[in-house]
């Protein structure tokens, strides 16, 4: 069984008609091309006046090489720039890697708890996702790989992790990654690594670009890492078995000459913003913690509830007793003033939670707290 998916054009070799028109090019040969519908090269007026750079729309399926180095180098890759792929959004990349690995009615292992973010797509991919479940250590949440393996179907194609992972900022660790790419390369599934937050992590290496023995997708975009969603710019890097990655980076190439959807202002601008977003990137992770010990702060020795610690990403997770309603206790809170979401809504598997961010400014924190704390120990 191939790791990849029957959807779309297998067939590499050219046309006939591209291939002499390629010889001749090679050539010298001077050729008149009456087929060309790029308005940008056919000696039209172009107004982009105060962007030269983008005067002119070069199609890059895979996106621009100045943006495509700009990426590598921010992660840490200068010598991989031809294994990164541009898109517009993450979203997007899940769309275009559901294609490229999954047939109808295959399935995907998803995290739980986990951000609702796949379900449409898969819908729309006819994929479907079977959850496997995140243990909870009490000071960490782990992957369970047994678990995951129980979850899986003999039409599984590929293994999704979020790391750090939203809401719970579970940090895949060396050894479930070891295990975890073992088993994905023993199976013949693809690995698709979701870091969009691992800039808010606190500690732990990127998987982007590690050489694992299991085709691997890394995610990532300027949304997390630059503080930027409007922009429309994020990457994935392919990483794995050398005639797996050609055909994977082949197959992404085909999606996005199909669509082409990254604007070329974003990509020239992406070194820049890149750059730039240090700032942001160490403004978000001073939020975090201050907000972070405010809420341990305003917590009783002997209350009933707990705040779990933070690993990575933005989300604060919240555990209730038991006995509590997470619904009600989320409607008490919205009585009180303020708005939380209940833990079923990131699929918790059982307890109850509640999951709040981390990034609202320290003052609308703290008002937000004041009106949470006496919902939270209140006897109901």
């Amino acid at each position: 069984m191939t790791v990849f998916s029957r959807r779309g054009r297998a067939e590499r070799a050219p046309a006939a008609l591209a291939a002499r028109q390629a010889e001749l090019e090679a050539t010298g040969a001077s050729l008149v091309d009456l087929t060309g519908t790029n308005p940008t090269t056919c000696g039209l007026p172009v107004n982009a006046p105060a962007w030269p750079e983008v005067a002119e729309y070069v199609p890059a399926p895979l996106g621009l090489e100045v943006a495509r180095v700009a990426v590598a180098r921010h992660l840490g890759l200068q010598a991989v720039p031809s294994r990164v792929a541009l898109t517009a959004s993450t979203s997007e990349a899940y769309a275009w890697l559901l294609t490229a690995l999954c047939d109808a009615g295959d399935d995907v292992l998803v995290p739980h708890p986990g951000y609702p973010l796949l379900e449409a797509f898969a819908a729309y991919a006819g994929v479907r996702l079977s959850p496997y479940a995140l243990r909870d250590e009490g000071t960490h949440w782990a992957l369970d790989v047994p678990a995951l393996l129980e979850a899986a179907t003999p039409r599984t194609r590929a293994v999704v992790v979020v790391s750090p992972a939203n809401p719970t900022g579970h940090l895949l660790r060396e050894d479930e990654l070891a295990a975890l790419s073992a088993v994905c390369a023993g199976r013949g599934w693809a690995l698709v690594v979701d870091e969009v937050f691992h800039d808010a992590a606190r500690h732990g290496l990127p998987v982007a670009g590690r050489q694992l023995p299991c085709l691997t997708f890394a995610l990532g975009g300027l949304s997390k890492a630059c503080g930027l969603p409007q922009a429309k710019l994020a990457w994935t890097v392919v990483s794995g078995p050398p005639p797996l990655v050609d055909e994977a980076l082949y197959r992404l190439e085909a999606l996005g000459d199909a669509f082409l959807s990254v604007g070329s202002a974003v990509q020239h601008a992406a070194p820049a913003l890149l750059a730039g977003g240090t700032a942001f990137r160490s403004a978000v992770s001073a939020r975090v913690q201050e907000n972070h010990a405010a809420l341990r702060a305003r917590r009783r020795t002997d209350a009933t509830w707990d705040v779990r610690p933070v690993h990575g990403g933005w989300a604060q997770v919240l555990r209730l007793p038991a006995s509590r309603s997470e619904d009600a206790t989320c409607l008490r809170a919205l009585d009180a003033g303020v708005v939380v979401h209940p833990g079923w809504y990131y699929d918790f598997p059982s307890g109850a939670w509640l999951v709040l961010s981390l990034l609202a400014p320290p003052a609308d924190f703290a008002r937000g707290l004041e009106r949470l704390v006496p919902v939270l120990d209140a006897t109901w």
